[in-house]
């Protein structure tokens, strides 16, 4: 557990009450009380009644919390007898993707005794705005029963849910989420054990500790049959929650030991914990379920939060992780635990999202090939011109992110500089939030802003990041300088498999969407143009130093590269080179990532 995050798990013993006579079993009068300030700092506008709900909701999640004691299990499936008293074992349900037992270690969390209810998740929409989903539904006498507040939240994607345990997270100063998977399936277990289904005894006894075949048409009131026995209520037969991962059928096998977080990026979420409408004997603790945002509110999908006590790494040491977050701690002493936790988070994952690129020499700038599939004769790869000069270019070792930054970091970067969140009318669209998928490129308009972006994050990381040259993108981009003219995972372009179809080239796709190239790097063409560090002229090519080339010291715009979703797919070569000045708007068109220089 880092330095500053076991105090964010702990929560009192004594139960006191504050000045605004909210109660709390777990909370201090001077935790209530912080408690309250952040909700009035938040909402000066908001009635004293409102901002009352407001703090008891969140001291509500805060009391609700169960701790869980860290440890080790081997997580996936586990064999059972094939019979009751059987001495021949079977495995345990006909999912495949969970078959590969492996051995994972968590630390501490805590995990919310209950499924997040409708009437909390109906306040936080309040408060965001919104209207309340399945109005007319609502409306009708016949049908109040679904929508009784002690029910589960109905839900419609993963996103919701996150906001919503990350907003009580900023209000609380504690770094709430979504449960990881592995956390979901360790608690469910309890702690860890072979347990099939998690009730109170590990068996399905129908209108005792899990719903009965007669009633099994709708969600019930949480908490309705006795918890697991860790304290944990409706980890089966109630609704499928979203966990905070990304879905990947083949992740048991890639998964790190230590607090895995899921799959980088994918459209495709892990739900667990199976419905009422499913069949009891397949809602076991080690089936896994996956979802897409869905069109409708729907009552089969709810969540509940959990609070982590550690910030995890695949490639960064304790003190590491350690001193960054004390240097986020100095620069930024008045923000929240809660913030300065989401930003550590953010530089750890901008480390580990390195790609090492070792150095070698090239001839940077257009090759030849073959003018027709097959022919012996060679034609210029592109009808760009101020790319001819081939000319031998010799780089360091250096670092390349593997993926373009996203809209959520970009966004958590500016909110840390003052700056509202570009596009605030069209986010608020129904029919664009598609557009600001927190895990699609960030929108930009300028180079200054995704520089300014690099080198942040290099001050907090106590590296030297910067925005990559165009010769270290030039060279990644062809497979360490090969004469790669597609930078996919096979240097050819086959539409819908490692390259937007032409029916999905309308739009910007979550980063990592299809396979990297050779060196692991994502989207280096047909997702968004990428600003590189060099200014632009025309006849550099002619002129550029052989040693790790910087671009010109003086121009009008700055080179992009690596041709947006807009662009006809065989002009999107990677020797070919784009210029741009100052944007008048924000765009999905041109984004960016980072690199570190060795």
């Amino acid at each position: 557990m880092h330095r500053a995050s076991a105090h964010l798990l702990a929560l009192s013993l004594a139960g006191c009450s504050s000045s605004s006579s909210i109660t709390s079993t777990t909370l201090s009068n001077s935790e209530i009380d912080a408690i309250q300030a952040r909700v009035e700092s938040r909402y000066p506008d908001l009635s004293s009644s409102k901002q009352q709900q407001v703090i008891e909701l969140v001291v509500r999640a805060l009391d609700n919390m169960v701790f869980i004691e860290g440890g080790s299990f081997m997580m996936g499936e586990f064999k059972v007898p094939c019979e009751p008293g059987s001495d021949q074992l079977c495995m345990s349900d006909f999912d495949r993707d969970n078959d590969f037992a492996h051995k994972v270690v968590l630390d501490d969390y805590a995990l919310a005794r209950y499924e997040t209810t409708m009437s909390d998740f109906d306040l936080f929409r309040e408060l965001q705005g919104k209207t309340p989903y399945e109005p007319d539904l609502r409306g009708r006498e016949d049908r109040q029963y679904l929508f009784e507040p002690d029910k589960p939240a109905w839900t419609k994607n993963w996103q919701e849910p996150k906001d919503y345990c990350q907003w009580v997270g900023e209000l609380a100063d504690r770094p709430v989420d979504l449960p990881t998977e592995a956390q979901w399936e360790f608690a469910a277990r309890n702690r860890g054990q072979n347990v099939l289904y998690a009730t109170d005894n590990g068996k399905i006894e129908q209108g005792r500790n899990y719903v009965a075949d007669e009633d099994r048409f709708h969600s019930k009131p949480v908490g309705s049959f006795p918890p697991n026995p860790l304290g944990l209520y409706d980890l089966m037969g109630n609704v499928t929650e979203w966990v905070n991962d990304f879905y990947s059928v083949d992740y048991y096998r890639k998964s790190p030991e230590r607090n895995p977080m899921g799959p980088d990026y994918d459209d495709v979420h892990v739900v667990r914990g199976g419905t009422f409408i499913d069949a009891p004997e397949g809602n076991t603790t080690t089936f896994r379920g996956k979802h897409k945002p869905l069109q409708f509110y729907s009552e089969l999908y709810g969540f509940r939060c959990r609070i982590s006590s550690s910030i995890t790494s695949t490639t960064l040491s304790d003190s590491e992780i350690d001193a960054i977050q004390t240097r986020v701690e100095d620069r930024y002493p008045d923000l929240s635990s809660s913030k300065q936790q989401q930003v550590t988070e953010l530089v750890v994952r901008a480390l580990d999202n390195m790609v090492f690129i070792e150095g070698g020499s090239f001839m940077m700038g257009e090759f030849k090939v073959p003018c027709e599939p097959g022919s012996d004769q060679l034609c210029m790869s592109d009808f760009d011109r101020d790319n001819d000069f081939a000319h031998k270019v010799v780089l360091d070792d250096y670092f390349l992110a593997k993926y373009e930054t996203t809209i959520s970091d970009f966004d958590l970067f500016r909110e840390i500089q003052g700056k509202a969140p570009y596009k605030r009318m069209l986010r608020k669209r129904e029919h664009r939030k598609d557009w600001f998928d927190p895990n699609k490129p960030a929108w930009t308009k300028s180079w200054q802003e995704p520089k300014d972006y690099c080198l942040w994050v290099g001050e907090l990381a106590g590296r030297p990041f910067d925005l990559p040259t165009e010769a270290q993108w030039e060279y990644a981009a062809r497979n360490r300088g090969q004469n790669v003219l597609y930078a996919t995972d096979t240097g050819k372009i086959d539409l819908g498999e490692n390259y937007p179809s032409d029916k999905l080239s309308s739009i910007t796709r979550a980063v990592g969407t299809y396979p990297p190239n050779p060196l692991g790097l994502y989207d280096l063409m047909g997702n968004a143009t990428e600003w590189v560090n060099d200014l632009y002229s025309e006849d550099y090519y002619h002129k550029s130093a052989t040693n790790n080339p910087k671009g010109p010291l003086h121009g009008e715009s700055h080179v992009v590269r690596g041709g947006s979703f807009i662009n006809a797919p065989p002009a999107n070569t990677s020797v070919f080179r784009r210029h741009q000045k100052t944007l008048e708007f924000y765009s999905n068109l041109v984004s960016f990532r980072c690199g570190i220089n060795n």
